[in-house]
C-alpha cells in the first residue's frame, strides 16, 4: 500500500504488526488457514524487517528450507544454498507480492496502540511515518509480531568493559566502504580488529580476509567462546545420508537430547560433550563456554582460522593506547596487551 489515508475506519479480521520473519509467517498462516479473512500487515520497514538494515555480506546460518516464509518457494531453489541478505529480502518481497486479495502490506506504518470496544473489537491507531498522520482501523484480532527491533550492533560506548580509545568504531554495515578507502592503494597497512565471536563476527572476519590487501591483517576477539552447530552433521546433504539413517541425527533430535539431559546446572558439560561428538564445534576446537545454536560449516570454520592472524578466545577488548615506541597497543581484560605498528 502507498500511504495509509485510504485505510481510515476500515475493518480487518487481523492486524499484524511487524513485517519481518514472524509477521510475514503470520500473514502466511492467515492466508492458508482462513481463506476468507482480511488482514493488514503494518511494518515500519519494507518486507523482511531488520533484514533491510543488516550488513551487506550477511548470509543465512542454515540452508534455505530452514528459514523464510513457510511454503513460499525460494529462488534459486538449491536447498543447500546459504542465501545472501539480498536473496532473503527478495524471498520476503516475493511473498508479499503473491498475497491474495484481502491481505495488505503497509510500509512505513507504525502501530501506536489499541483500545478494546464494548463489542470486543479493537480500535488500532497506526502512524504513517512518511506524512506523520495517524489513521484508525478496526480489527477483530491483533497479532504482535515485532521481533528484536534490531537497529544495529552495539556501539563501543555502550560496552561497560570498554575504557576508551581514540580509534574510530566501525559498524559491520560500514565496513565495505571503509575497506574501499584503501583498496589497491599504498596506504599504511591496517590491522582490522573484529569484536565478537558470534556469526556476525565470523562473517566479518571472512569478509575482511577475502577482500583486504596482502599487507593487512585481521584479529578476532571472541568474548566467551561459542560453539556452533556443525552444519554438515546437523543439516547433511541428502546424498551423504545412509538409507538406514545409521548415525544420522536431525537437529531437532539433537536439541531434544540436550534438553532432556539438562538438569539446570550442567549446561556447559552438555555443550562440551556434544562438542566431542562433532555435532558442535568451535574455532580452533577449544572447549566452548556457551552456544547460541547458530550453524557453522566446516569450510566457514577453516576460512576464519586461515584468515585471522590471531583469535583471542575467552577475553574482551577493553581499549587501546599509544605505546612510547609509536605502536598501538590493544588492551584486554585478561591477557597481555597486543602491540602493532599497523593502523588499527
Amino acid at each position: 500500500l502507498q500511504g495509509l489515508r485510504g485505510l481510515q475506519q476500515k475493518t480487518f479480521d487481523y492486524v499484524v504488526t511487524g513485517g519481518g520473519f514472524a509477521g510475514l509467517n503470520a500473514m502466511a498462516g492467515i492466508q492458508r488457514g482462513n481463506p476468507g479473512a482480511t488482514a493488514l500487515c503494518a511494518s515500519i520497514l519494507p518486507p523482511g524487517g531488520s533484514w533491510n538494515i543488516k550488513y551487506s555480506y550477511v548470509r543465512l546460518h542454515a540452508a534455505m528450507p530452514h528459514f523464510g516464509v513457510a511454503s513460499h518457494p525460494w529462488a534459486p531453489p538449491d536447498p543447500h544454498h546459504l542465501a545472501t541478505g539480498a536473496e532473503v529480502l527478495e524471498h520476503f518481497s516475493s511473498f508479499v507480492d503473491s498475497m491474495r486479495e484481502g491481505l495488505d502490506f503497509a510500509q512505513e506504518a507504525e502501530v501506536l496502540g489499541t483500545s478494546q470496544r464494548s463489542d470486543g473489537m479493537l480500535d488500532v491507531a497506526i502512524k504513517d511515518r512518511c506524512t506523520g498522520e495517524t489513521v484508525a482501523v478496526t480489527a477483530r484480532h491483533l497479532v504482535d509480531a515485532r521481533g528484536a527491533r534490531f537497529e544495529g550492533h552495539q556501539p563501543r560506548e555502550k560496552d561497560p568493559l570498554f575504557r576508551g580509545s581514540d580509534i574510530a568504531d566501525t559498524q559491520p554495515a560500514e565496513l565495505p566502504a571503509k575497506m574501499a578507502e584503501v583498496a589497491g592503494s599504498d596506504a599504511p597497512p591496517r590491522l582490522y580488529v573484529v569484536i565478537g565471536g558470534g556469526k556476525t563476527g565470523l562473517d566479518t572476519c571472512t569478509y575482511i580476509g577475502g577482500n583486504c590487501r596482502p599487507c593487512d591483517d585481521v584479529v578476532v576477539v571472541t568474548g566467551r567462546t561459542r560453539a556452533f552447530f556443525n552444519r554438515e552433521k546437523l543439516q547433511p546433504r541428502k546424498e551423504t545420508l545412509s538409507p538406514f539413517r545409521l548415525g544420522t541425527v536431525t537437529s531437532l533430535e539433537f536439541l531434544l537430547g540436550m534438553l532432556l539431559d539438562w538438569d539446570g546446572s550442567n549446561g556447559r558439560d552438555i555443550l562440551r560433550a556434544a562438542q566431542k561428538t562433532g555435532y558442535l564445534h568451535t574455532i580452533h576446537d577449544i572447549p566452548c563456554q556457551a552456544s547460541f545454536l547458530g550453524a557453522l560449516g566446516e569450510e566457514e570454520k577453516a576460512a576464519v582460522e586461515g584468515y585471522a592472524k590471531d583469535i583471542v578466545h575467552d577475553d574482551y577488548l577493553i581499549g587501546t593506547e599509544a605505546a612510547p615506541d609509536g605502536r598501538t597497543r590493544l588492551l584486554f581484560k585478561h591477557r597481555e596487551p597486543m602491540g602493532t605498528s599497523k593502523e588499527v
